[in-house]
């Protein structure tokens, strides 16, 4: 289906951090791992994109983590439009779930980051993360198995278990790209059968995530 002409532009403004309000249905938690990291980028980069706020209920829709971050006074570019209550409940649930129905070009991937070095651990961290989370290349079509999660046991420094601190020794810049991970790709009958394993995981202290593909 086409959008439609009538629906209206969003407009870019800088707001205070401290103006901007969380999303009370905001289902996303962000570990110590990925806050570290979100920090080291700002620091570096700055803000490289903007929050989105639905005016018509004063909400974020997107960007909670980059506000918590910020210092309240802190001018931030924010993305501004208007949608029904029922609207924003839809924006919410598929947002994060669109973009992790994105395959992974391995090769792109690993030729992108053996151009960056950090020397920040967390940023170092969640390269890993993406390089562990690449999928076998015959999923880029569609085709090949459910991925019922990285049943894979978390790493030492890793984003989801980093508290402020780990990795490599102080002032050490490396190339990311170089640890080896170890997965396993399950196919679930249904959405029943990938809980429980992923409660298997959780109980083994292993990294896992669901998701689903179209067959």
């Amino acid at each position: 289906m086409a959008m439609k002409k009538s629906m209206k532009l969003l407009r870019l403004e800088y707001w205070p951090a401290g103006k901007l309000r969380a999303n009370p249905r905001n289902w996303r938690e962000h570990s110590q791992g990925q806050r570290a990291a979100m920090r080291g980028l700002l620091e570096r980069v700055g803000f490289v994109g903007a929050v989105l706020l639905n005016e018509q209920t004063g909400h974020l829709l997107d960007g909670h983590m980059r506000v918590e971050l910020s210092d309240p006074e802190a001018e931030m570019p924010v993305l501004i439009g208007r949608w029904s209550e029922g609207q924003e409940r839809l924006i919410l649930a598929s947002r994060d779930p669109m973009a992790a129905m994105a395959v992974a070009d391995g090769e792109a991937l690993e030729a992108l980051l053996e151009k960056i070095a950090v020397d920040d651990p967390a940023i170092q961290a969640i390269f890993e993360a993406a390089e562990q989370s690449v999928r076998p290349r015959n999923l880029k079509d569609g085709s090949g198995e459910r991925s019922c999660g990285e049943v894979a046991r978390q790493a030492p420094g890793s984003a989801d278990g980093m508290q402020g601190g780990g990795g490599d020794a102080e002032g050490v810049t490396r190339n990311v790209g170089r640890k080896r991970s170890y997965q396993v790709v399950i196919t679930c009958k249904g959405r029943a059968d990938q809980r429980k394993v992923l409660a298997g995981c959780e109980e083994n202290d292993w990294r896992g995530r669901p998701v689903e593909l179209p067959r």
